[in-house]
């Protein structure tokens, strides 16, 4: 039975200031680094295409995705009333780095209908290893409107522009009505979307099957 995980490094840092301008503006400024690692690692298992030349254990590759980004956001309180805005620019990139070249090789036995790859998770081929990058630019706006002491009403509008992906504007309404000091009703509609992340737009997924030929091939 394939024994599968791997060791995952999550690190990240966080610089900013927050303070108060005149006319009671707050701004607050930050800077953000972040990047996720996971190596894979499978024991108890074979590639079946090998024969008896596989090995029992296997590195089947590694996944690395680095963010930055820095945010400037500004707001302004009013008797009833919070106004709100801000800037985002961010920049990701992402590595598929390929693992043990046995974790993914065609053997000779391949032709007979043996499995390709470490059985359980196939290895990441050097076909499937790679870099890839993008940036993107937001803006946002926030109005907050004590319609009464108990009535919230609330607006938020975003815009945001993605290097590989296009632009999309987004718009949010939402209300918040306190009954009492115990209960009370809120609702919200948006038009939601969230672009996928720079690893989810260039994932690669290895697949065993049989041509036309009758013969086992990876497939992407």
């Amino acid at each position: 039975t394939p024994k599968f995980g791997g060791t995952m490094l999550d690190t990240s840092l966080v610089i900013g200031t927050k303070g108060q301008w005149e006319n009671d503006i707050n701004y607050d400024v930050n800077i953000y680094l972040g990047e996720n690692e996971i190596d894979f690692v499978i024991a108890n298992t074979i590639n079946p295409s090998l024969g008896p030349n596989t090995p029992r254990e296997f590195k089947p590759g590694k996944y690395i995705q680095t963010e930055k980004s820095l945010n400037f956001d500004v707001s302004k309180p009013f008797d009833n009333m919070n106004l709100a805005a801000g800037l985002e620019y961010r920049n990701e990139h992402y590595e598929q780095i390929a693992g043990d070249p046995k974790s993914w090789e065609v053997g000779p036995l391949a032709s007979q209908g043996f499995g390709i790859g470490s059985n359980g998770f196939p290895g990441l081929s050097a076909k499937s290893a790679g870099k890839a990058g993008r940036h993107s630019y937001a803006g946002y706006v926030d109005i907050e409107y004590n319609v009464s002491d108990d009535w919230l009403v609330s607006f938020a509008l975003r815009y945001e522009d993605f290097s590989d992906f296009g632009n999309t504007t987004k718009g949010k309404l939402a209300t918040h009505y306190s009954l009492n000091d115990e209960w009370s009703l809120r609702g919200a509609f948006a038009t939601g979307f969230k672009a996928p992340t720079i690893g989810q737009n260039n994932v690669r997924n290895v697949t065993t099957a049989f041509n036309g030929d009758g013969d086992l091939i990876d497939r992407a």
